[in-house]
């Protein structure tokens, strides 16, 4: 049989028997969640678009109802009038399964939006224009699709508390969390969780790039994950990786020249850097296009952390003013973070209110635009050194503070001690500190 032989997904069987299921019994709308064009038959979208209607008033849904709609609408002749919906009702014998043909109707409908989902990528392909362009257009339109699946689920207690007992089964044999490499915060708190939005910022210069990508990189030996770079560049991020494999500070790696022995140290630890599965991304400027670098690991590879540096940078233009802008910047990680279901780490800088105070360690307050980043977030974390500020002190000698600012997860705020190596540009955990 050729495509064009093929006859389109759907059951029409079932989208009678639920039409006849909710003019049976009106409450079964409330166990119902489709769409008017999850029906393939006309007439079918036109009792189902006056049965929402009535249901969206907050008025009864009978046959005597639904009838009234369709007639005020003029459509009640065109769906085969009242003998139609009698019909509906007479080859349902019981509205009870109203759940399972609205399922049988949905999944028609998603293979149908498939089907043309292939064939706009295909058209795609025929344009024969820049095919990584071509490639984020298809993805988007896939992702278009993945929206399309039912999101609202109704749990009863006995499957909450089976869903739990399998969870908490699994739970005592395994940490659900990605460890950062950190003991210190990893025992405080688990590790980075699935679809957690996490925030880690700092006045510019402290270091909190250096602590994100060392964080990915020590998360990167047994996971996948994504670093994109709006600010450092390839050379400079590898430059970092590299004295930190070799020990070695890193302007001995940036200053070139080099002798045999660091030139064969560097050449050994390149097979190292192969092996760690840290993928870094440059180029994003807007949420969008983040989101399609994401797609595009998720699906080439499997991702299962991303860290963006840095929030401010990204360009979407959203909003009449910065504090618009970034809330929605913001507000579209978190939901990436829930949408895939991966940590979401976003740097991020600080005001200038710390220069100020006494106390210059950093506070909620003084996030830029905070309001709509410290409510996202599910985790706060600030970075903060004394040598930051008091350049007599010994940059490699002074401890830095991690500060747990907010834990939506968890609920504990505190913080811990690390050790930075100025020389070396890493940090590494204190043996004291400890929360």
């Amino acid at each position: 049989m050729t495509d064009t032989a093929k006859q389109l997904p759907s059951d029409i069987a079932a989208e009678e028997s639920l039409l006849g299921s909710i003019l049976i019994d009106g409450e079964q709308i409330l166990k119902v969640e489709l769409d008017i064009v999850d029906f393939l038959n006309s007439n079918h979208q036109s009792i189902y678009k006056a049965i929402l209607s009535l249901y969206k008033r907050g008025e009864g849904i009978d046959q005597i109802t639904v009838a009234h709609e369709l007639m005020n609408e003029g459509e009640l002749e065109k769906v085969g009038g009242v003998g139609y919906l009698s019909h509906l009702i007479s080859i349902t014998p019981t509205s009870i399964h109203a759940p399972y043909y609205a399922k049988v109707v949905k999944d028609c409908a998603l293979n149908r939006s498939l089907i043309t989902a292939g064939g706009q990528i295909a058209q795609l392909g025929y344009t024969n224009k820049d095919p990584i362009g071509s490639l984020s257009d298809s993805q988007r339109v896939l992702s278009s699709i993945s929206k399309l699946m039912p999101a609202t689920e109704l749990l009863t207690p006995k499957e909450l508390a089976d869903i739990a007992t399998v969870r908490y089964g699994e739970l005592r044999d395994m940490q659900p969390g990605l460890l950062t490499g950190f003991s210190d915060f990893d025992r405080r708190t688990g590790g980075l969780f699935k679809g957690d939005y996490i925030v880690l910022a700092a006045r510019p210069s402290v270091g909190k790039t250096t602590l994100a990508l060392q964080i990915a990189e020590n998360i990167a030996v047994k996971h996948n994950v994504l670093f994109i770079s709006l600010e450092m560049t390839t050379n400079a991020i590898s430059d970092k990786r590299i004295a930190w494999f070799i020990e070695t500070p890193v302007g001995a790696i940036r200053r070139g020249n080099y002798d045999e022995k660091l030139l064969g140290d560097i050449v050994l630890s390149l097979g190292r850097m192969a092996e760690i599965n840290l993928y870094l991304a440059h180029g994003p400027a807007t949420t969008r296009s983040v989101r399609q670098v994401i797609e595009r690991m998720k699906l080439s590879y499997g991702v299962d952390a991303v860290f963006i540096d840095y929030l401010s940078i990204l360009r979407d233009r959203y909003g009449s003013n910065a504090n618009e802008r970034v809330g929605f910047i913001s507000g579209e990680l978190a939901n990436m973070a829930k949408e895939f279901d991966i940590p979401i780490v976003v740097l991020s800088q600080l005001n200038r209110s710390p220069d100020a105070r006494n106390d210059k360690r950093p506070q909620l307050s003084d996030l830029r635009e905070s309001g709509s980043i410290e409510q996202d977030a599910d985790l706060i974390l600030f970075l903060y050194r004394d040598s930051y500020y008091n350049r007599n002190l010994d940059p490699s000698g002074v401890p830095c503070e991690l500060i747990i600012a907010k834990d939506r997860l968890r609920g504990l705020i505190g913080k811990l001690e690390l050790q930075w190596d100025g020389a070396r540009e890493k940090y590494s955990d204190m043996t004291r500190g400890k929360l």
